[in-house]
């Protein structure tokens, strides 16, 4: 499972002709911007399972903890109780520059996720968009240090930089992948029998195989009970399309935004059914991206009940307007 810590067949295109003495003062004024760590020190499978005996590691990104301020400088907006307390570490590629000649960009993110009965709070930590690779930092430099680059094939700009921190609060919050959400007050209806969960999946949602596949993913990840995540696991073991892969079960995808040739992944813990990663990655080149590299990815951990509140930091206002990288141009 160790091979699956790494980014799979990352290849770098050839250095590009520059001015390297432009390259060495663009790089000594870009260190002086918030970067994320490298994926090889931010978390390896030990470092998971230490975490939780429920989680081991998988993914090619790493897991930067949500790092919450202490109770007497963050806010609390919801009241105590129990919660279902979950923690993501996501990466998502954006290739910009021009068609004839794109680089890649990696926008990482860390996001706290507590559920309550009519109760949901999410905390994402400051994120960062930067290079996906030093010949993608390369490419970045010679293009002049860019503050902000067109994204590939559609109507957007890309700022890199750091991404600041934001928190919601809504009630009755839901799980699941944006595009098909459970309520989560309705979880104990949810029934522990394989064949009884496809029929309710399917007449909650008519969505195709794979819908269906990424809402069963997303169960493993759900506030539910350890039989009904099992009946989740083994409900997508038998979907149209799903395969084992020999670290987890796998689906073809739809084509996705940049992106075209698809598979979507998950690996969980056996025992626990409780998920460890989903993500999505390339089952052909593209933009110059080898068959294998992670285009998104979600790494859960500290999956699990806490009585702690959420604690939101003083200076993030609580469904105050997101930041996000991505600006619109046209």
């Amino acid at each position: 499972m160790g091979d699956v810590l790494k980014d799979l067949g990352r290849a770098k295109p050839p250095t590009p002709a520059v001015d390297h003495e432009r390259m060495e003062r663009d790089l000594a004024q870009i260190l002086t911007l918030p970067r994320p760590q490298p994926p090889g020190a931010r978390r390896d499978q030990a470092t998971f399972r230490r975490l939780a005996p429920a989680l081991a590691a998988v993914g090619v990104v790493a897991l930067l903890l949500l790092t919450l301020l202490p109770s007497d400088r963050s806010q609390s907006p919801a009241g105590p109780g129990e919660w279902w307390h979950v923690q993501v570490a996501s990466s998502a590629l954006t290739v910009v520059g021009t068609t004839a000649d794109p680089y890649v960009l990696e926008l990482r993110t860390d996001t706290a996720y507590w559920l309550a009965d009519r109760r949901k709070v999410v905390v994402r930590a400051n994120g960062h968009m930067g290079w996906r690779s030093e010949a993608d930092l390369t490419r970045w430099l010679a293009a002049g240090s860019p503050a902000q680059v067109p994204e590939v094939g559609t109507a957007r700009a890309v700022r890199v930089g750091p991404v600041r921190a934001s928190a919601r609060e809504s009630t009755d919050g839901p799980f699941g992948p944006v595009h098909v959400q459970w309520p989560f007050t309705e979880r104990d209806r949810l029934p522990s029998d394989p064949a009884e969960l496809r029929a309710v999946l399917r007449s909650a949602d008519g969505g195709s195989p794979y819908v269906h596949a990424r809402l069963a993913m997303a169960m493993t990840a759900a506030p539910l009970r350890l039989d009904q995540r099992r009946a989740a696991l083994s409900l997508l073991r038998t979907l149209d399309g799903v395969r084992d892969n020999g670290v987890g079960l796998a689906v073809a995808a739809p084509p996705a935004g940049q992106f075209t040739h698809l598979e979507t992944q998950l690996v969980v813990d056996q025992e626990t059914a409780q998920a460890i990663s989903v993500r999505t990655v390339l089952t052909a080149a593209e933009h110059g991206l080898p068959a294998g590299a992670v285009v998104e990815s979600e790494d859960y951990s500290l999956v699990g009940t806490t009585h702690d509140a959420p604690q939101v930091p003083a200076d993030v206002l609580v469904n105050g307007e997101p930041d996000t990288p991505f600006i619109m141009v046209r």
